[in-house]
């Protein structure tokens, strides 16, 4: 997206959130990367309060190599609804919440009364701007759409009360740039911003760890790609589309507490999960690919044969190497680099349909190695053996 707009002559500098409580760290560090220098948040508390226990103020969020992302630390993205810049007729509870069941009859006098009792509370509760930040959205609703009606409602308020205070609709960039100034001397904080939202991730775990699996497939493709110089741009975009919108925030329709029965909730839950599952069958796709180029015959059954490992790391190291053999039962194997002649160390454990062999080997840089590997008998033994009765006294 950067690079379609700089082509354009365009240098977006601000970014935005709405629904939510927090990023992750890497997310702040993501935007800094970016060139994104004022993060406008507008906390939703049903999951989690305001960061630094006030809302509508600012702060500079830095990084561990002293980058600073200017943060203003927002209000619900629906405060201009509540507030009434979008007229309805039913009242909303949060409308409630903040200013009383009673008001003036009509739309225009109910938002002067609530922006006006809005600002005196701000000014008593000494805030120290000479501005006043809202969203609002289309219908006092998640996910609204545009509403041109907003427009209307802030000529009218500005041709009744202008005097007093005035409405003014601006662009992410034009809000920066009107109060970067007057945010020069805001505290500073390192510290995470946890989003509580997150919640949703721990519900799902099976769900969760099939999407990170994805990732790390695409992420092992790209190495491999990078080896072969064989690239499936389609594949990778494919999981690239499925892992965005999967790791998208909403994690099932509101109303999964009160009916989880209901198709719809159903319907969510199975297309949100569906979303992990086509990232990580174009993954699983691009990585058959890959190994096939690589000499992979998938050849599970052989009790002895050669087995070929690919690091996929730039560094020199040791990292595992495994291998699944599907047997009922092999008691024994003898491994060798046939790079070295060096027998290995070898780890037996238990996998389904047969045996896991495990082992450590230097690797350098994306190198292929060789293995042999030939299974063992099992190590004789007598019942009653005085010399294997494992308490470790025994000569």
């Amino acid at each position: 997206m950067r690079d379609i707009f700089m082509r354009e002559g365009i240098f977006v500098k601000t970014a935005m959130t709405a629904d939510i409580n927090g990023i992750s760290l890497g997310a702040r560090d993501v935007l800094l990367n970016n060139g994104i220098e004022f993060l406008y948040t507008n906390i939703h508390t049903h999951h989690g309060m305001y960061p630094l226990y006030q809302n509508q103020n600012a702060y500079f969020w830095e990084d561990g190599c002293g980058r600073r992302l200017l943060v203003w630390n927002g209000e619900h993205y629906n405060l201009g609804n509540a507030l009434g810049i979008v007229f309805s007729k039913n009242v909303n509870f949060m409308t409630e919440n903040y200013f009383g069941k009673e008001g003036p009859g009509t739309p225009m006098e109910t938002l002067h009364k609530n922006l006006q009792e809005s600002l005196e509370e701000y000014e008593n509760s000494g805030y120290p701007y000479d501005f006043y930040i809202t969203s609002v959205s289309g219908v006092f609703s998640d996910n609204a759409p545009v509403n041109p009606a907003i427009l209307a409602a802030v000529n009218e308020f500005n041709s009744r009360y202008a005097e007093e205070v005035t409405l003014q609709m601006v662009t992410l960039q034009e809000l920066y740039d009107l109060i970067r100034d007057k945010t020069s001397d805001t505290p500073i904080y390192r510290g995470a911003l946890n989003d509580w939202w997150g919640n949703g991730v721990g519900s799902t775990p099976y769900a969760v760890k099939h999407y990170k699996e994805a990732l790390r497939l695409s992420h092992l493709c790209d190495r491999l790609e990078e080896k072969t110089g064989v690239h499936n741009a389609e594949l990778k975009e494919t999981v690239r589309d499925n892992a965005l919108l999967y790791a998208e925030h909403t994690w099932g329709h509101s109303a999964t507490v009160t009916n989880p029965y209901d198709t719809m909730v159903t319907n969510l839950d199975i297309r949100k999960t569906s979303y992990a599952s086509k990232a990580h069958e174009a993954g699983a796709m691009r990585k058959n690919q890959q190994c096939h180029l690589l000499g992979d015959i998938l050849c599970y059954y052989n009790m002895s044969g050669t087995v070929k490992a690919v690091s996929v790391s730039h560094e020199k190291r040791s990292y595992p190497v495994e291998f699944y053999v599907e047997t009922i039962s092999l008691p024994g194997v003898r491994v060798r680099d046939l790079k070295t002649g060096e027998e290995l160390p070898v780890q037996l454990s238990a996998h389904p349909r047969g045996v896991l062999v495990s082992f450590l080997s230097e690797f350098e840089p994306l190198e292929e190695k060789l293995f042999s590997y030939e299974e063992q008998p099992a190590p004789s033994g007598k019942l009653y053996p005085h010399s294997l009765c494992g308490c470790g006294a025994c000569p």
